[in-house]
């Protein structure tokens, strides 16, 4: 087998309580109700207090706690010119920095193999982690 420099394997396993400092980034998105019997249409969430609820509820279901969190928004347009029929795409860029504590190992674990949030294939979604333990 070649040796790839750079590229090794990693064993990850959290335990509930672990702590980790943590930085994200992601693309906070909302449905927005188009009336009955259609269709819901995503949008990007660009207000401090709705993109805040997000991530709360991304923690919530991803197995960790929000111990210290602060965040920033950039607004972002993608024009898509290679394509005269495709409309241009607005994203709301979300960086995310802050402490967290694991609540559950099993979702928790599946969300840094899976990634947070949508527009994942923009890069989005992965979270860095640092050990607490290894900042003391």
């Amino acid at each position: 087998m070649k040796n790839i420099h750079g590229v090794k394997p990693v064993h990850f396993e959290v335990q509930r309580r672990d702590q980790f400092l943590f930085q994200l980034q992601a693309c906070p998105i909302k449905n927005t109700f188009q009336g009955r019997n259609q269709r819901g249409k995503k949008a990007p969430i660009y207000d401090r207090i709705g993109v805040e609820r997000w991530f709360m509820r991304r923690s919530e279901n991803n197995g960790f706690l929000l111990l210290q969190n602060e965040f920033y928004i950039e607004k972002l347009l993608v024009r898509r010119k290679p394509n005269p029929n495709a409309k241009d795409m607005s994203l709301s860029i979300c960086q995310f920095n802050g402490l967290l504590e694991i609540e559950n190992e099993r979702k928790f674990t599946n969300a840094m193999l899976e990634g947070i949030g949508k527009k994942k294939i923009f890069g989005f979604g992965m979270m860095t982690l640092t050990p607490v333990a290894l900042v003391h």
